[in-house]
């Protein structure tokens, strides 16, 4: 009985040992800007890359650098992969309710390098 005591506290402090790493690895799986760092500006911005001009969705032949982008549909956000055909994902997150400038980016098509950025936005932003 004692030897399967030992055994449960060895794997459940094994366990977390494990989770804690996973956390720091992942934590710091960020992107980095030059120097190996974020900047506050980067940090509270999400990195996102140059907006476009036109409010049409880009040709899915063009050649991208990103790999997901968000438009507003239905009054709600929705997320594409860089093809613009296929769709990621539905959000819960209401266009109207996002700051003015914000909107202005989404309508033009709101481009994103890695999910890590994507996912970022979207906990920043939903309720």
């Amino acid at each position: 009985m004692k030897m399967k005591k030992a055994n449960c506290i060895r794997i459940f402090f094994a366990c977390c040992l494990v989770s804690g790493c996973l956390g720091l690895y992942l934590k710091y799986q960020l992107p980095a800007g030059k120097n190996g760092t974020l900047t506050d500006t980067e940090e509270s911005n999400y990195i996102v890359q140059e907006q476009e001009t036109q409010t049409d969705l880009p040709s899915a032949n063009m050649d991208v650098t990103y790999q997901y982008i968000m438009v507003a549909e239905d009054g709600y956000l929705t997320v594409y992969l860089a093809d613009t055909q296929t769709l990621y994902m539905y959000t819960d997150i209401r266009y109207e309710r996002l700051p003015e400038k914000l909107q202005k980016k989404i309508s033009q098509g709101m481009k994103f390098e890695t999910l890590e950025e994507l996912y970022d936005f979207l906990e920043n932003y939903s309720s």
